[in-house]
């Protein structure tokens, strides 16, 4: 029962994919989170890698299933591109501490 069938149309790879991307967004968003409360280097005990790290690998887990997405057709790489390029040109009053070029 997807695709045609249910109401949002995503095939089984649309629908798994995207729950990965969602699962992956919500990984970065608990380790910036517990960064923030405790810092870049703070590690939990039991676990050997620091905050910084957790969040370095949660970015690349979230970008192989970005590139996955992309092979399956499900985004398209240069309009990610685009979107990167017209963000970067947008200045941003959000941003107090850090120049964007």
């Amino acid at each position: 029962m997807f695709a045609e069938d249910h109401f949002n149309k995503l095939n089984p790879a649309e629908h798994e994919l995207l729950t990965k991307l969602f699962e992956e967004c919500s990984e970065i968003t608990q380790a910036i989170a517990k960064t923030m409360l405790h810092g870049l280097e703070s590690t939990e005990p039991g676990c050997a890698l620091s905050n910084r790290e957790k969040i370095q690998n949660e970015l690349g887990d979230l970008t192989f299933f970005v590139q996955l997405a992309a092979k399956y057709g499900l985004i398209d790489p240069k309009e990610i591109k685009k979107a990167t390029e017209r963000r970067a040109k947008r200045t941003n009053h959000y941003l107090h501490h850090v120049e964007v070029d």
